[in-house]
This record gives C-alpha cells, structure tokens and sequence, in this order.
C-alpha cells in the first residue's frame, strides 16, 4: 500500500511540476514493481512452507495413529489365543477397509489393511531438487520366542527395553496361591435374636503375579523421530534399528529448484495407425498383503502384519442367563415336588444335612426336569461372595470393579469378572459375567411384605449389547426391555430347629442347604440372607446337624 502510494505522489509530481526526469521516474516505478513480486513470492514461499509443514503434521498423525491401531489390533489377537477363544464369525467391513471378527466371548476384534500415505500436494513447476532420504515408520509385530509366548518386534528384531529385555506381548501364568478358609456368618439364634455374625477366615495368600504382556505406544517426538512408550505414556524411548540408530519419521527434503517459466500447449498431433500386438508379459510380483483370513475346516487363519494366528471356529454361542437354572420354587416337605409359591415364608419342605443329601443329592425330577442340590459354586454364580459380602440392602454404598469370580454353571468351572453397585436405596446392581455369553445385568432386592417377605433376584441378558454398571444402577434402566428378564424369589422361610421350634426370625431371614458341604469345620453350610440388622445376601453356617433348612433346586443341564 506504501509503494502505492509512492507511485501516486511521484506522478503528481509530475503532473504538477511538469519538470521531473522522465526516465528517473520510470526507474523508480519499474524499481517499485520489482519489489513487490520479491515480496509477493517471499509471501508465497511462506505460505507454501506453512501448508508443507501442515501437511507434515498431519501425515505424522495418520503415521502414529495407524500404527498405534496396528499394535492394538495384535495385543487383541494375541489376548484371544491366549484366553484360548474362538472364531464365531467375520465380515467384511462396510467401506472394504477391514474385517469384524466375532470370538467366542461376545467380544469383537476390527482389523485393518495397510493403508497408503496421502499424496503431497503439488507445488510449483520448476527444475527438480535432490530427493530426499525416505522417511520411516518402524514396522511394530510380533514373533514367537522358543518359550513359546509372543514377543514385539521392530522390523522382523526383538524390541528391546532400556535395560535390553525382550517385551512380552502376552503375560506368564503366575503360580496359583494357597487358598484360604472362607469365613461365614452365624445363622439367626434363639427365639427372635440373630445370631452373633461367624467370624470370617482369612484369605489366602495371593499367588505370585504373572508379569503381563506389554502393549507399546508410538509417537514423533519433535526432532522427528519414533519414540516409544512401554508405561502407558508416562515415559518415552527412542525406537532404534538394529544397528541401534534412532529411527527417523522423515527424510530430508532436498534443496527445492528455481521455479522454470510453463510453455505453450502444442497442437495435438493426428493420430498413428494402431501398433501391433506385444507379447504377453511376466506375470506380476504379488502384493504385500498385509491381512487376509481364510477358513480351512474349523481353523480360522488370519495373516495380519506378517504374522499368521490360527484360531479354532466354532458355532455361535447363544446368549445364556445363569439364573435361569434355578428352580423358581421351593420343595415341599416330601421333597417330592415344588410348592405353588414363591414368596410364602411358610409352607416349604424343612431337611436336616443328611435328609436333603438322601432326598435329592442323586438328583431329583420333577415335572419331567431333571434337578440337584446346588454345590457352593454353583450357588456363588447367583451369590457373589469371596472374602466380602457383595449383596447389601443398605443405604451405604460401595463399589466394586473387576471382581474376579470362580463359579460354576452347567457343571463347568469359569472364572469371570463384575461389577457391583450396592447401597443404591438398598439395592444391589451389578455388572457379571463380563466377557461371556452369560453376561448379565443383575439387580438384587430385599422386599419386606409380612409372611411373603423375600428377596427378588432379576437378571437380564446383555450378550451383544454395550452398557456399563452405572447405568445399570439405574432404577430407570429396569423399567423397560423386560421380556427376557429372568426373576428367581427366595422366601424369608428361616430354618426349623433341631428341637422342632422355629425362631422369630420367620419373615425376616431365608437359609438354602448346598450341598456337598465345602466346609468340614462346620456342620451345615448354607446361602442365604438376613433382614434384621445389616442386612445382606451371602453364606452362612449352622454348627448343629440336626437343624432343618429349605431347599432351593438348581436344574441339571450339561
């Protein structure tokens, strides 16, 4: 705008004075036009560095981001052979980018082809620079080590931590630790007082920890080069070669050339007569495939980054609600049959330790079904219990993540994790069987109606469906999607004394034998709950075998 400016008072010098050296002032002008292009170019050589170090940052980004998912999608494969899972099934994704694949736990894996770098945008016609060195992105996988487990790689050589140890993709079993006696609570005491609480056991020693598997984050740090993170992002390393260079994200840029002046379009030539045919050519190198998945009989092989992973398929699983093996009634006092209530606290059959293992503990059928007396795990996958008391109906609340349980359902050992939300206005919620085809939403409740007081137990299948134990806790969330809710009813039936008598806790407190007893320092061992003081769901026992307790049937199924 200055120069503008300039321009204008020079020519109205001119005009006025009238004696002003002509060629002067063309000089000055053609001096003015000069260094204006000088400085729209150097503008425009600004802007074109900007929008080339723009796109830079972007191409790092897609770099890291794509190797980052790259290495997460192998942590998710080698998690799953490790968990010993299966292929339920695999699609193709919706925009041909990938593969879904479906385990056997309800979990789904998403694996992704290599995808090409983005073209740079052009930049001015000129004589070509010295190309720049290439830029590298450290291929990250895995390998398997003569141990036996996967470790991480780093273009096809062990990655090395800062003290020059492999690092595992996949964690050792750590040895198993001593089990500790589970403590129990009293059952309810004489004429109308509960009983003192049974002092619980200590809990055995932990077993030593099995180091885990380490899943390794990439990033560019501003020098331009790879670094690598094995803490989760709290700390960062240089990722080397193998000749223990750093490795680069990007290559020098050559020197750029002068910009050269565009010529002319000629005029398109006539066209030539067509050539004759060529000899076939060799046929083409293969491309480096960087996932594929193919099903040979019930193996699944998936080749993703170099690596093949063979999986065993098997059918889909159907989603399966636990609660559902149990009985929803009581026995009656032959033991011969159920009673037609599910809350009456009176009315159900009473059996001694030894009546209820002679009745029913080779199995019992009833309306054509086949049940038996529920041993302590099968028991624990309805009752949450180890070491701490999980069902609670009080206005206290505690929450629990990531429990780690030890049940059985179907005559099948299973380890599992959940989540609890108790003391929600005296109601248990809780989030089970997370990563199976049993999990589940449960809600527990302690209902106080007179002689059909109870505790009500609802569960409801989540396999497919993402929710978190928070919104479970919810009241809200139970109001709708009902229909597949299954709800089991315990009575507050209490236990008959050996003398006959029934304590005053009728209505108030509910006790169900297992059996075999897991206990040989008690007499009797039993699930139930107390509704007095403190009241919760969990285990009990009775020192007295010649006290009578309810029978709750579990469904025999294999």
């Amino acid at each position: 705008m200055k120069k503008f400016f300039a321009t204008i008072t020079l020519v109205a010098m001119f005009l006025i004075v009238g004696c002003v050296d002509l060629d002067e002032l063309w000089h000055e002008i053609d001096l003015l036009k000069q260094q204006n292009t000088e400085q729209a170019n150097e503008l425009n050589e600004r802007k074109s560095k900007l929008s080339t170090y723009e796109e830079l940052l972007e191409s790092l980004d897609r770099l890291t981001n794509n190797a980052n998912s790259e290495i997460g999608s192998l942590k998710e494969l080698i998690n799953a052979m490790t968990n010993q899972l299966s292929v339920v099934s695999y699609k193709e994704l919706a925009d041909k980018s990938g593969y879904e694949i479906t385990m056997s736990d309800g979990s789904k894996i998403t694996l992704k082809h290599g995808t090409d770098g983005a073209a740079g945008k052009d930049g001015a016609d000129g004589a070509d620079g010295n190309d720049g060195a290439d830029g590298l992105s450290p291929n990250i996988s895995v390998k398997l080590h003569t141990d036996g487990l996967f470790y991480w790689t780093i273009n096809g050589e062990f990655l090395l931590d800062a003290d020059g140890n492999m690092i595992p993709a996949q964690g050792k079993d750590g040895k198993d630790g001593k089990d500790g006696n589970d403590g129990a609570e009293g059952i309810a005491g004489v004429d109308g007082k509960d009983g003192k609480d049974g002092v619980q056991g200590a809990p055995g020693t932990d077993g030593k920890d099995g180091k885990d598997g380490i899943t390794p984050l990439l990033r560019v740090n501003w020098n331009l080069y790879w670094e690598m993170s094995l803490d989760g992002g709290k700390t960062w390393l240089l990722v080397k070669d193998a000749n223990n260079n750093p490795i680069k994200a990007q290559g020098a840029q050559g020197p750029r050339g002068p910009a050269g002046q565009q010529g002319a379009d000629g005029q398109p030539g006539a066209q030539g007569d067509p050539g004759a045919q060529g000899t076939q050519g060799d046929p083409g190198a293969d491309a480096n495939v960087t996932l594929s998945i193919t099903e040979s009989g019930n193996v699944v092989t998936i080749i993703y980054n170099g690596v093949t992973f063979r999986v065993p398929k098997e059918a889909p699983q159907a989603p399966f609600n636990p609660l559902s093996l149990v009985a929803m009634y009581n026995t009656n006092e032959e033991g011969s049959a159920f009673v037609t209530s599910e809350t009456s606290c009176t009315g159900s059959g009473y059996f001694t330790y030894n009546q209820a293992g002679t009745t029913f503990g080779a199995g019992k059928t009833i309306g054509g079904t086949q049940y038996h007396l529920p041993n302590y795990d099968e028991w624990l996958s309805i009752i949450p219990y180890y070491s701490t008391t999980y069902i609670e109906f009080t206005e206290v609340n505690h929450n629990y993540d990531n429990v780690t349980e030890c049940v059985k359902v179907k005559g099948k050992s299973l380890i599992m994790a959940s989540d609890y939300r108790t003391g929600v206005d005296s109601v248990t919620y809780a989030l089970r069987y997370k990563g199976t085809n049993m999990v589940t939403a449960w809600k527990y409740e302690y209902i106080s109606d007179g002689n059909n007081t109870h505790v009500k137990i609802t569960s409801r299948s989540l396999f497919g469906v993402n929710v978190n134990v928070d919104e479970i806790a919810q009241p809200s969330y139970w109001d709708s999607n009902t229909e597949n809710d299954v709800i089991r009813r315990f009575p507050a039936g209490s236990y008959k004394k050996s003398s006959g008598e029934f304590p005053a806790s009728v209505g108030k407190n509910g006790y169900f034998i297992i059996y075999p007893n897991p206990r040989s320092d008690y007499a009797v061992y039993i699930a139930g709950f107390n509704g007095t003081s403190n009241p919760k769901l969990t285990f009990y026992y009775s020192n007295d075998s010649g006290d009578y307790f309810t029978v709750r049937l579990f469904e025999t199924v294999h």
